[in-house]
């Protein structure tokens, strides 16, 4: 078998690291003989950004893979209508095409498989040209795709909403591990000293600032905790962000609300830093008003963090009763689960045991296997053998806390 994927996104978000365990999953558990891999990469902007881990992954499996310079932006005509071209002789030589994000190039000649992680740029848009742009691309990839994959049945559900019709040629592959938030070591790293000396409880958010991250709702939390803490004559949490894209507003914010000297933002950090962080952590918040998947969630987890998430769909479906729920999307509702952890330790503890089982079952392995299954349905015009079923109802097993914690939604 014989394949190129789009890896052009490779250290790029969510998106990166999908990719990452991938290529990674795809090379452990085939040979040369049963699999060759061919990766479309702009090399040029992961050294201008100097992403060492992904160039020291490829170059590590440089006998494993091929790899060919592309660089055409994304959602651009270079990727849509020149992509293809430019790779003629590669395509042509290929049995398929896997597009991991919704920007499937036309006139490829071979089958391809797309996945789609979420509908979240039509569902929960930046602006309205993401909307209205997120609803042609989506559509076009599903109708011409041969196989498509997404992240949750709770994605699947959402899609098929949006799409308005049934779509029989999706499988449900969900998002792996990376290995190192599956290590107990611990990397003390020079960024971070600060962290790791000062007092106060660290609540850790990974992330953006943009729409669905719903990141207000715990940025007003924040400052309810903060208050109540300085109050009661108690050390007050910090909060901790990770990510780009938080704008000056919410910093002025913080500033008056007087507790700006509590919240750090710390921009992008390397992979073994934010592995680090998560384990300096008591809580990991996400707030999303959607997710396709919660892979900061899945970090949290395996990481043995206490784990406060919205009673979002793939939220339940990924945590089930690992996780503290909120009971809603606002402000007070993230406050209150953050203040059911510390009024109930020991379900807190049972929470983190299940949160590390359960995400170690998140392997890549796993998902290199069940793709593999969908490549193998593209290229044969089947459907894949690999169906992973729908999750069983998680059940709430503390009903005491119910005020804390939803109930996952059984449909």
């Amino acid at each position: 078998m014989r394949v190129v994927l789009d890896a052009r996104k490779l250290g790029d978000g969510g998106i990166g690291v999908y990719i990452e365990n991938l290529i990674l999953g795809l090379t452990e558990v085939t040979s040369n003989n049963q699999l060759q891999l061919a990766l479309l990469v702009d090399s040029k902007r992961l050294l201008a950004e100097k992403r060492v881990r992904e160039l020291e992954i490829l170059e590590r499996l440089s006998d494993r893979i091929e790899v060919y310079q592309e660089s055409a932006p994304r959602y651009s005509t270079a990727e849509y209508l020149s992509l293809a071209n430019r790779h003629r002789k590669l395509l042509s030589g290929a049995d398929l095409f896997h597009a991991p994000h919704y920007t499937l190039p036309f006139k490829l000649g071979i089958p391809s498989v797309v996945t789609i992680h979420d509908v979240i740029h039509v569902s929960q848009p930046d602006s309205t040209f993401h909307r209205v742009i997120g609803k042609v691309l989506i559509r076009s990839a599903v109708k011409r795709a041969s196989q498509i994959i997404t992240v949750s049945h709770a994605s699947v559900a959402r899609m098929k909403r949006f799409i308005d019709r049934n779509i029989e040629n999706i499988t449900v592959v969900p998002n792996a591990l990376r290995e190192q938030f599956a290590s107990e070591n611990s990397n003390p790293s020079s960024a971070l000293t600060q962290l790791r000396e000062g007092s106060g409880e660290i609540i850790l958010f990974v992330g953006s600032d943009r729409p669905h991250k719903n990141f207000s709702a715990l940025l007003g939390a924040f400052f309810t905790l903060h208050r109540e803490a300085r109050d009661e004559g108690l050390t007050p949490p910090r909060l901790v962000t990770v990510g780009n894209r938080f704008s000056l507003e919410q910093r002025t914010e913080a500033v008056r609300a007087g507790v700006s000297d509590s919240i750090s933002f710390l921009g992008e950090l390397s992979t073994p830093e934010l592995a680090e962080l998560y384990r300096l952590s008591s809580v990991v918040v996400v707030p999303s008003l959607e997710e396709g998947f919660g892979l900061v969630a899945l970090e949290a987890m395996a990481s043995g963090v206490s784990l406060v998430c919205t009673p979002e769909a793939s939220m339940r479906e990924l945590a089930g009763n690992s996780a503290w729920y909120c009971d809603g999307y606002s402000s007070t509702a993230v406050a209150g689960a953050i203040r059911a952890i510390v009024e109930h330790p020991d379900l807190a503890a049972m929470k983190r045991k299940e949160g590390k089982e359960r995400a170690a079952t998140y392997t890549r392995a796993l998902q290199a296997e069940a793709t593999l299954e969908v490549y193998r349905a593209a290229i044969n015009g089947q459907k894949p053998q690999f169906i992973e079923n729908p999750p069983d109802a998680v059940g709430d097993r503390a009903g005491v806390f119910e005020k804390h914690l939803r109930r996952a939604d059984p449909r």
